[in-house]
């Protein structure tokens, strides 16, 4: 929803002013007109009150300033107060926002501050809450039943997502005692109860639920919301209740898995392990199962041409059109072509065609254009979907969401006889690192020589140029060091030129290939980038917790 609307595409509701008094008497002038007053209440609450807490109320016309009692209650008084109005309610490091619609003087109006009304100004808004209150003005139009909708969609889904939302019909308006454990306040409990089981916090939920309004995707949110809500493991937010949907990187299949992260099980076998690197036992073989904190894992049993690899990610149901927009591009097939690596960007319409894509044959910095025609994604009922050009299925697709919104494609190609795999992020630019920032994860490669797991490493970040986005990291293991460009070739990507290395202890020139890096929620995907054609590998860092 956008801030400002024309009258063409949305009506604002609208109050009946006072009718002026006109004075009657001799003598001279009427009186003078009379000073309207808006009044605001409500309670500020997360569960328990937020005693004390000061609350900013901006409206179309006037403000005020309030502070919250000891039970979380509030009032402010507007002189000449108008609709619509935002409101804030900040203590001990929280901050919540609330809203009200409508347009013109009113008397009185209650607006309680909650997470809910936080998750329904995402809804509504389709942005972060603190960035619409922050650009809200004058012209800000808050049509009522623009609300009312994002309401019933924010509620359906949390109730989709095991919250029984039913004594919260009336977010901003309802009646709220805080720390009745009753009612409206039974909800918000629920609530933060649910975050704290799942590993999650409200600004998750709230990234998630404004990304889904954003993209139009009713459908997808109580999928998106579920994944978010769902309980975790108690060592690894990352390991969710729920399905997960593995695809094969090393040959053909696809397949789902239920975790009960509560019993510490997947497909009814055993999890052993601890801090979100597990094994156990799938299809017959003992397999290690490495999650991110996104919740996308790898699972590895095995080792070289005879290793069974995947990459697993929650079930989710998104829709077709929510997967419009721009991604990048990684990739690894059995045999290749003769450009120097297998990435590039590319598009997909809101009816899934296929569009511009760009290629890079001589390099990261030599990306060209293509536009010839390409495939179409459809739904597939067995789930995902498939890419269909030239009148056949080519590749399965599977998408997931994260909290962050971030989108994942991963695309197994049909053609047995050469197995490839290619995964796509939605677009996005990276931010810069900070200095003596450390991260230590787990890596797999794959290559001619089928998959292995390579050593544990650490490396932290040694210097930061801020103008040019290139960054110099120094690795745990031998003391080299590498320098990444971020946001190159593409934004949402990270390039490492060939050999732009130093030797083991950062001494002398050291030999590393060229790479293409693709981060997403804690996993980060590899392809190697230079004229090395013989010795492509394609690889996957999970980042411990």
């Amino acid at each position: 929803m956008k801030l400002e609307m024309s009258t063409m595409a949305r009506v604002a509701a609208t109050f009946v002013l006072p009718t002026a008094l006109v004075a009657c008497g001799g003598g001279g002038g009427g009186e003078q007109p009379k000073t309207s007053t808006l009044k605001i209440s409500g309670t500020a609450a997360t569960g328990a009150a937020m005693a004390g807490a000061a609350i900013n109320v901006l409206c179309a016309a006037g403000s005020a300033t309030a502070n919250a009692g000891p039970d979380g209650s509030y009032t402010a008084s507007i002189p000449d107060g108008a609709l619509p109005c935002v409101l804030s309610a900040s203590s001990g490091g929280t901050t919540l926002h609330s809203i009200l619609g409508g347009s013109g003087q009113t008397s009185s109006a209650t607006a309680n501050i909650t997470p809910l009304s936080e998750l329904l100004i995402a809804q509504f808004a389709g942005s972060n809450p603190q960035a619409f209150f922050a650009a809200f003005g004058a012209s800000t139009q808050v049509n009522p039943s623009d609300i009312a909708a994002a309401q019933t969609a924010l509620l359906q889904a949390l109730a989709t997502a095991g919250i029984d939302t039913s004594a919260a019909g009336d977010i901003v308006g309802g009646a709220l005692q805080a720390g009745s454990g009753a009612g409206y306040d039974r909800v918000l409990d629920k609530l933060r109860d649910t975050l704290a089981k799942a590993g999650a916090q409200l600004s998750d939920l709230v990234a998630i639920v404004a990304t889904s309004s954003q993209l139009g995707d009713s459908q997808g949110l109580p999928s998106v919301m579920n994944t978010a809500l769902a309980p975790a493991a108690s060592d690894c937010p990352g390991l969710k209740t729920g399905k997960l949907r593995y695809v094969n990187i090393a040959g053909s299949g696809n397949g789902t898995l239920d975790v009960d992260a509560a019993a510490m099980t997947i497909g009814g076998q055993a999890l052993t392990g601890s801090a979100c690197d597990y094994t156990a036992t799938i299809n017959s073989l003992a397999t290690r199962i490495l999650v991110s904190r996104s919740g996308a894992a790898f699972m590895l049993a095995g080792s070289g041409l005879s290793a069974a690899a995947a990459i697993a990610v929650p079930e989710q149901n998104l829709s077709l059109a929510a997967l419009a927009g721009s991604y990048n591009r990684v990739g690894y097939s059995k045999t290749f072509d003769t450009q120097v690596g297998d990435y590039g960007d590319t598009e997909f319409s809101a009816s899934g065609v296929n569009g511009l894509s760009h290629n890079c044959p001589s390099g990261a910095n030599a990306c060209v254009p293509d536009s010839s025609a390409k495939g179409t994604l459809v739904a597939n009922p067995n789930g995902g979907f498939d890419y269909t050009e030239q009148g056949g299925v080519s590749d399965r697709v599977f998408a997931f969401r994260n909290s962050s919104g971030k989108t994942l494609l991963l695309a197994q190609s049909t053609d047995t006889s050469n197995p490839a795999i290619a995964a796509m992020v939605s677009k996005g630019k990276l931010p810069l690192p900070t200095v003596g920032d450390t991260s230590s994860y787990w890596q797999v490669m794959l290559n001619a020589a089928g998959v292995v797991a390579q050593p544990d490493d650490t490396n932290t970040i040694a210097a930061v140029d801020s103008t040019s986005g290139v960054v110099t990291r120094s690795f745990g293991s031998d003391g080299h060091t590498d320098t990444l460009s971020y946001n190159q070739p593409f934004d949402g990507t990270r390039y490492r030129a060939r050999n732009a290395c130093t030797g083991a202890g950062g001494q002398g020139a050291g030999t590393c290939s060229g790479t293409v890096q693709l981060p997403f929620g804690g996993m980060t995907l590899t392809t190697r980038a230079d004229t090395n054609l013989g010795n492509r590998f394609f690889s996957v860092s999970i980042g411990k917790p």
